[in-house]
């Protein structure tokens, strides 16, 4: 794990309050490099894990690991298997019982539940709505999630109310990149680095392709050409990992988001986007829907910009 070390220890101090953090950026940003620092710094008996997958996605099947999880709890004086309970109330189909069950266990000791990919669930009315009563009930225990899109199951009024943070992940700062490159044994020139910050925005993703490509005895002219690779390859993972999954409303609002050479508002973009595509196709929605999977970035004072490999992908 490199660096943001700093962004661990606010994570670290919104748990102590909040009962959910949920950490977020584009795909490749290090999200779960993240989760797994987080999930480090806690006992390994009070950790729960659970990688969400496409097309995965039960709500059954996530409350009984949790029932196995806290009957594996050595730590706990119940003599009563939690995962029985859950299974014969499921048996019912009696799902709200099995929660209240589950959420009762939870606030008995300090718990760290930790459900990567949470993008996947975005979807799913059943899992929303158990994330929303855990982030209401909740007492002792913490639940950390990990996503590309700005969950359902909060709002900014639970954020006011303190019981909710989200944070935003960020690529890599150019004394970070080159801490990476250290830990691989890679010595790069302050040119490179630059570049690298400056291109691919630190994001992790592409310094990993990048520091594949490249080998210690690698010259730094030809380090140059490997980050046009490097590059490549990044939009070629961002475009399987994000371009693809958009409506043509939302990739036509990001092929002119890449037209701006500087920081743009929404109206600039939707102004554009109406008069290169015509028709209105709810704009504003597609625009807040960038935003939501971190695609549109507020820059500062209502302007917006987006990733640098984004704008070379769009143009590809």
């Amino acid at each position: 794990f490199i660096g943001r070390e700093h962004i661990c220890r606010d994570i670290i101090n919104a748990s102590k309050t909040a009962n959910l953090v949920a950490i977020l950026g584009i795909a490749g940003v290090g999200k779960s490099a993240m989760m797994h620092r987080l999930a480090s710094e806690f006992d390994s008996n009070q950790v729960y894990w659970h990688e969400f997958r496409q097309g995965l996605t039960s709500l059954n099947q996530v409350l009984l690991s949790l029932a196995r999880f806290l009957d594996s709890d050595i730590a706990s004086s119940s003599s009563t298997s939690v995962f029985q309970l859950v299974q014969i109330l499921l048996l019912q189909e009696d799902v709200e019982g099995a929660i209240h069950l589950i959420i009762s266990r939870l606030n008995t000791s300090d718990y760290y539940l930790f459900f990567d990919s949470i993008h996947h669930i975005e979807d799913s009315e059943f899992l929303n709505g158990f994330f929303s009563f855990l982030k209401e009930n909740l007492r002792q225990s913490v639940v950390f999630v990990a996503g590309r899109t700005k969950p359902n199951f909060y709002t900014v009024l639970d954020e006011a109310r303190g019981i909710a943070k989200s944070i935003g992940l960020p690529g890599f700062s150019e004394h970070e990149i080159v801490a990476f490159f250290d830990t691989k044994g890679l010595t790069v020139d302050e040119r490179a680095v630059q570049i690298l910050h400056d291109r691919f925005d630190g994001l992790p993703i592409a310094l990993e392709l990048f520091e594949i490509l490249v080998s210690s005895s690698t010259s730094n002219d030809e380090l140059h050409l490997f980050i046009e690779k490097a590059e490549n390859q990044t939009i070629e993972y961002l475009f399987q990992e994000v371009y693809e999954q958009l409506e043509t409303v939302e990739r036509n609002l990001l092929t002119v988001a890449g037209i701006f050479v500087f920081p743009f508002s929404k109206e600039q973009l939707l102004s554009i986007h109406r008069t290169l595509f015509k028709g209105d196709e709810n704009q504003a929605y597609w625009t807040r829907q960038l935003e939501k999977r971190f695609l549109l970035q507020e820059y500062a004072g209502g302007f917006y910009q987006i990733h640098e490999v984004l704008k070379s992908l769009v143009w590809e």
